[in-house]
């Protein structure tokens, strides 16, 4: 629960808390109500079994399926990507290279 109440303890006005799983184990009920004031949400996402995933990466290495890349950019070019991202004139991935080589 310890991560959980980091999060809501995080919240902004009008923010979004998206809980993947539960990673640290279930406890006491947290207290939401800062959630409510602040007008927030939690959304709980489901993303299948270690088992589903092994198929799916199976899957996907047998039929080779690759992302579709729009454009790449430097780790000094961050700030771009992620503008380029919000702009979303993009069609596929955006990817951040980290090695400089």
């Amino acid at each position: 629960m310890e991560t959980f109440e980091r999060s809501i303890a995080s919240l902004a006005a009008g923010g979004r808390i998206a809980q993947i799983g539960v990673l640290s184990g279930f406890g006491a009920s947290p207290n939401l109500q800062s959630v409510l004031f602040l007008n927030a949400s939690i959304n709980g996402i489901c993303v299948g079994s270690a088992e589903q995933l092994e198929a799916l990466c199976g899957f996907i290495s047998e039929h080779q399926i690759s992302p579709i890349i729009d454009r790449e950019f430097d780790f000094s070019e961050t700030p771009g990507a992620f503008a380029y991202l919000e702009s979303a004139e993009h069609f596929g991935k955006v990817v951040i290279r980290l090695d400089q080589a």
